[in-house]
């Protein structure tokens, strides 16, 4: 018989959740993005800093 001041099996919490089991992945990074996500987050980087010109033929246009 264990101690009273001894830590046993009867101490272990059950768990209420599950893990994923994918473990290709760091558990706290994001998910992976995709290349024309990424892309079309440079292009609005880009011209956001005046790295890249603005090309007006992308732009819609104005509505009233």
């Amino acid at each position: 018989m264990a101690e009273p001041n001894q830590p046993n099996l009867d101490d272990v919490i059950t768990p209420t959740e599950q893990a994923p089991r994918d473990r290709h992945e760091h558990g706290k990074q994001p998910p992976r993005l995709s290349d024309d996500h990424l892309a079309q987050r440079t292009e609005h980087e880009r011209l956001e800093v005046g790295l890249d010109d603005y090309d007006p033929d992308q732009v819609p246009p104005a509505t009233e």
